[in-house]
């Protein structure tokens, strides 16, 4: 069964690398990291590969609200 990635406007998956970058371990800083040099194919595989990451970070978190009300 193929993983679905997760949808978001490249607007939200620009923050949710940041959030990533910031309250994120080794790890998931690395991979936020490897967002922010991403064309939209490799956006794509990411969030493919790493589901938990972009939704435990991502639109709705807790982790991506602070950052944004931090902006």
């Amino acid at each position: 069964m193929a993983i679905q990635p997760t949808i978001m406007t490249d607007d939200e998956f620009i923050y949710t690398c940041w959030t990533m970058r910031t309250y994120g371990g080794g790890f998931a800083q690395h991979i936020g990291q490897a967002g922010h040099a991403a064309d939209s194919y490799n956006k794509q595989r990411l969030m493919a590969a790493f589901p938990d990451l972009f939704e435990k970070f991502g639109p709705g978190s807790s982790f991506y609200m602070a950052y944004v009300a931090e902006r």
